[in-house]
């Protein structure tokens, strides 16, 4: 799959608009800490859908460098809701050799 066949998968299933990965560095707080810290996956958030679409940074990378590589592939995760937040759709993109460590 390349990032557009991507898209046009979670466009289809959400009944989304998504032309545009606006891809935000996600943070995290460090132990025992208040401080949130960069970290080295990026996410696009679609509140209006409730789709997230996380990738890590060599990925990210990769596909800038390459983007029309076809080997990409993504994983579906829906997300229940907790206390503090609604339930909604994760999609994983990652590089088949990459699979492994995220599934």
């Amino acid at each position: 799959m390349t990032i557009n066949d991507i898209k046009s998968v979670i466009n289809t299933e959400m009944g989304s608009s998504m032309t545009n990965l606006l891809m935000q560095n996600q943070k995290a707080k460090l132990p025992g800490s208040e401080t949130e810290v960069p970290t080295d996956w990026f996410s696009h958030w679609d509140n209006t859908h409730r789709i997230r679409v996380t990738m890590h940074k060599d990925v990210l990378t990769s596909i800038k460098q390459s983007p029309l590589r076809g080997d990409l592939v993504v994983k579906k995760q829906p997300v229940a809701a907790t206390a503090t937040t609604a339930a909604y759709t994760r999609y994983i993109v990652v590089i088949p050799a990459e699979v492994a460590a995220v599934l």
